[in-house]
């Protein structure tokens, strides 16, 4: 686990997920990256929007700080992950924060499509134990300790 001193702001990670349970599995894969995240969820994509471009309930600050990372799915009601994904990347406030599509989905489109949009990677649903604790290790490993966020 990743040591971080308390004083430190914790790391803001937006996920877009419109499924109870695969919040609560990220919320647990990031609680075992660090204890010094701060993982703020939105049910889809419009929400995730709204979070990001401080619009409606979101305009606070304090309320909704900038995430450093956001896990986008792609399946969401009201607004696809696919169809947010051009509009974070094209607005200066926020097309600096990485974007990682998380998808049950292995549809070649959907993949080209994610990348064409500015997705900086593409990540799929993990199915079954063995997975849970692959992905559990892909953050921990890879997006915790390595990346440098702008």
């Amino acid at each position: 686990m990743i040591s971080v001193s308390s004083n430190i702001d914790p790391m803001v990670i937006l996920l877009a997920e419109d499924d109870e349970d695969d919040y609560l599995f990220f919320k647990e894969a990031t609680n075992e990256c660090s204890t010094n995240v701060d993982l703020r969820w939105v049910k889809n994509g419009e929400e995730a929007l709204n979070y990001l471009l401080r619009r409606n309930s979101f305009k606070d600050p304090e309320l909704s700080p900038t995430p450093k990372l956001i896990f986008l799915d792609i399946k969401m009601p009201v607004k696809s992950g696919l169809d947010v994904v051009p509009e974070v990347k094209q607005n200066p406030m926020t097309n600096k924060i990485p974007v990682i599509m998380v998808t049950t989905s292995n549809n070649e489109r959907d993949v080209i499509k994610a990348y064409e949009n500015g997705a900086n990677s593409y990540i799929n649903k993990p199915q079954g134990i063995d997975q849970l604790q692959e992905f559990k290790n892909i953050i921990k490993n890879f997006w915790s300790p390595l990346v440098l966020f702008p």
